[in-house]
């Protein structure tokens, strides 16, 4: 009993490049936390911040936004329920700052995890900041869930599928353990999970 008590404690914590052991992230991929009051969140600036994480995935042929997007009081964030989040946002407005910038940091409270910092000396700054750089904004998130999946891909892709795409198409390319389902032909290569099919 008390060795599967271990085994299950085991399978929460990760360990980063220090050898420091970590919790594992939580989250949906492209899910992230602001951490802001309710009277940030209602002000200029953070009406401006959820329009940028609001925003439809260019491309798609229907409207799909860009994150889901979900909020903690400061006061909560302590709560290892919200701490152990993928994605992380705060919101750090003092006047100690001159003007406004985002930092980040990987992996602070779990693994694997990224959290953005928008500092600034005001909300009026903070806006502007926040209109002026949504790209990067948006950008910074999609290029941290790309790189989280081919993470992913390099330890649990279909081998098979890989080495027909290589033989076939003469292409290196990792596709999901779950696509475990193929046809092949001249110059062709199919691969799917056949879910749905009776």
């Amino acid at each position: 009993k008390i060795f599967l008590i271990l085994l299950s404690a085991m399978l929460f914590i990760a360990c980063d490049d220090t050898g420091t052991f970590k919790r594992n992230a939580v989250g949906n991929p492209y899910e992230v936390l602001v951490v802001c009051t309710q009277e940030f969140w209602d002000s200029p600036a953070g009406r401006a911040l959820e329009g940028v994480l609001d925003t439809d995935i260019p491309g798609l042929p229907q409207s799909e936004r860009s994150f889901r997007i979900s909020r903690v009081d400061p006061s909560a964030f302590n709560s290892n329920m919200f701490r152990i989040m993928r994605n992380i946002i705060k919101v750090d407005i003092q006047n100690i700052y001159t003007q406004p910038k985002f930092k980040f940091a990987r992996d602070v409270y779990a693994h694997p995890q990224m959290v953005m910092t928008l500092q600034a000396p005001d909300e009026e700054s903070l806006t502007e900041y926040i209109n002026n750089n949504q790209q990067s904004i948006i950008d910074f998130f999609t290029k941290a869930e790309m790189n989280r999946e081919i993470e992913n891909l390099r330890e649990r892709h279909n081998p098979e599928v890989s080495r027909l795409a290589e033989e076939i198409l003469d292409v290196d390319i990792w596709v999901p353990w779950e696509l475990n389902k193929f046809k092949t032909g001249k110059d062709f290569l199919w691969a799917s999970t056949n879910v749905g099919k009776k």
